[in-house]
This record gives structure tokens, sequence and C-alpha cells, in this order.
């Protein structure tokens, strides 16, 4: 009989230890990127005490500033600009540039005149119109990043998510419709799923894929994310006579598309002048060392095209993204996604405009955040 207890002993302390941790919250929302913190700072908002933050690694404000720093400016039409103005007054949108260059025949030519560029590939046609400037510190209700970031620390759980499992709801005080199962045998369980990443990396997640909603499976068929990377240039001398957007092709003899630079306006009294580029990227070149030929490549066009730009003192910070933004998008989607505890917020979410067409990236985030959290 001893021998007997012994053993029952072993074995429920054997299902004990893998019997997984479970947390409970009503909404969760999950992402490493800029999406993921205003979608949460959004819900909390509305929500608070409710919502709680997954990211894979720490997402505070460093990696918020450096986001910022790297993206180019998608608000290139006046009816996003009214929209997201009427959303969100505090980004005070103003018109840049007026000029858009593009570097063909040895030299810079205005986008508009007689000379025509090489071939644009589609997901460069947005960046042949001027682009709008606006506050980046009006996204934060607080204006004010040491504030935002101690309410992230709060709500923030690290955590790698290996498989997603859909639920069908037992329990009328904590009803779980998405079980998030964690590398570390855990579970997070939740009512309302707010995914801040691409559609597709979800659904490759989800174990039950079986049990997913018809609509959601309709609305991933066809979509496809777009890589790309992001450098954001500080320089210590003057590099071009020039504010606003400029397209470099990044060979003049393979169709490998173009460079896409916004260049900030020169700063006499420190006698600097920064600017973005951006550069897609297909599944070829995801692997780490073919993003760091690619990146040797753009410095040594830049040299070429921009003397200064050699000769000049720079500090570069690189930011790569395997979903800038999606193709494929359905945006007719967004109210059939209303009904749902999933949300899908970003930049390959469906949004409710008449001009939806003409949001891509950041404020295609912005206007699916307002879609998901109403």
């Amino acid at each position: 009989m001893a021998g007997f207890g012994l053993r029952n002993l072993k074995k429920k302390t054997s299902q004990e230890q893998t019997q997984a941790t479970r947390f409970y919250f009503k909404r969760v929302v999950v992402g490493d990127n800029l999406e993921a913190v205003l979608c949460y700072l959004e819900l909390n908002k509305k929500f608070p005490g409710e919502v709680k933050f997954i990211t894979k690694s720490p997402y505070l404000k460093s990696e918020m500033t450096q986001q910022l720093n790297c993206s180019l400016n998608f608000i290139r039409s006046e009816e996003v600009a009214q929209e997201l103005i009427g959303l969100n007054p505090r980004l005070e949108i103003i018109p840049g540039e007026k000029n858009v260059l593009f570097y063909k025949d040895t030299k810079f030519q205005k986008i508009g005149g007689r000379v025509k560029p090489f071939d644009l590939k589609e997901n460069e046609k947005l960046f042949t119109k001027p682009f709008y400037r606006f506050n980046p510190m009006g996204l934060f209700d607080e204006q004010n990043l040491e504030l935002v970031e101690e309410s992230l620390k709060e709500a923030q759980l690290n955590k790698i998510i290996a498989k997603i499992q859909v639920c069908a709801p037992t329990d009328m005080v904590e009803p779980t419709h998405y079980k998030l199962i964690t590398g570390e045998n855990e579970e997070i369980d939740c009512e309302y799923l707010y995914y801040c990443e691409s559609p597709k990396t979800f659904l490759s997640l989800v174990k039950n894929k079986e049990d997913l909603d018809d609509i959601i499976h309709e609305y991933v068929t066809g979509l496809e994310p777009l890589g790309s990377f992001n450098v954001y240039f500080e320089c210590d001398r003057k590099i071009y006579d020039f504010s606003g957007t400029m397209l470099i092709p990044q060979s003049l003899t393979h169709e490998w598309g173009n460079f896409i630079l916004d260049f900030e306006a020169y700063n006499p009294v420190t006698d600097t002048q920064n600017f973005k580029v951006l550069s897609f990227v297909g599944d070829e070149d995801l692997q780490e060392e073919d993003l760091a030929k690619k990146i040797k490549l753009m410095k040594r066009v830049l040299e070429r095209v921009l003397p200064e730009f050699s000769e000049a003192k720079i500090k570069q910070t690189i930011c790569f993204t395997n979903e800038l933004y999606s193709t494929g998008i359905k945006d007719d989607y967004a109210v059939k996604f209303k009904g749902l505890n999933l949300k899908f917020v970003g930049s390959h979410a469906p949004v409710q405009s008449d001009n939806s067409s003409l949001y891509a990236s950041l404020p295609r985030a912005l206007k699916s955040i307002e879609t998901a959290c109403n």
C-alpha cells in the first residue's frame, strides 16, 4: 500500500509540473510595434484595468522613438490628411514640400515634368506624391513618452506565443474565445484579441484552424505583407539643397525598384541634415546576409548620386520589418469583423473609409485602431 501511495504521489507531482500556468485578461493586444502601443493606449483609456499588452521583447520609449525616426511619411493625400485630423487634431497635419524628385540621366528631375521616371513598382507609386508633415507626439495623449512608458511597463508581458487556440466559452465570468500558448508552458486566455501583426502570421499560429470563422479565412486569402528596411541618417553637413521626397533607382541595369528618401531641411544652426531611406524587400531578401548586401548597395548608390554623403560623418539607425504594409487588403471586411472577438490592427487591417485605398502603413494603422476599438 505504501508503494502504491508513493507512485500516486509521484504521478500527481509530475502532472502538476506539466500543467500550464493560466492567466486571464478580458482584452489582449499582441504586437511588437508602434501600432500595438497605440492600440493598447486607446483600449486602456476606454477599458482601464481590462487590457494586457504582449510583446516578444520589451517595446518601450527607445523602440517607439526608433520606429518613428526611421518611418517615412505615408500621409500623401488631402483626403487622408483631413480624415486623420478629424480623428486626432493633435497630429497637426500640414502640407510638406511640394516637389518630388527622381534620379535619371545623371541628375534629379521633378515628378510631373517632361522627363518620365523609370517604371515604378506598384508599391512605389504612393511616393510620387508630396507628403504631409505631422506632429508625432500628437499620437500620444500624454505628449510625454516617459509617462507612456510607465503605463506600458505596467501592462506589458514579454512572451513568445507558440500557438493560438480558438475556444468556445464555457465560463460566464471569464469567457475565453482565444487561448495564447507560450513556450514557457503558460496559457493566456482572453475574451477579445487585438492582433497587431500580419493576419497571415496569426493564421499560421492557430492550431485548430477549422474552428475559426470563415470570414477570417476569406480575409487572409490573397493578403501579401510587404517587407522593408528603413535607415535614418543623421549627417554633420548639408547633403543636398532640398527637403522632400526623392526616388533613386537601385540599379540602372536591373529592375530592382527604387530607394525612396524623405529629406529634412538643412539646419544651418547645427550644420546638420537628416534623411530617411526606405527599400522594399521580397522574401528572397529576408536573410540577414542578403539584407546586409542591400544596405551596402544603398550606401554605394547614395555616395554616387549625393557626393556630400560620402564626405559626411553620419549616425545611422536601421529598422527592418517584414510587414510594412500589405497588398490584397479587402476593406469591405471591416464591417464583417465588427461582430468578431478577433480584431486585426495595423498596416494589414481593413478600414472603413471612402478613401481606404489611399491608406497605407501608419495612417492605415491609425484608422484601423478607430475601427477595432469602437
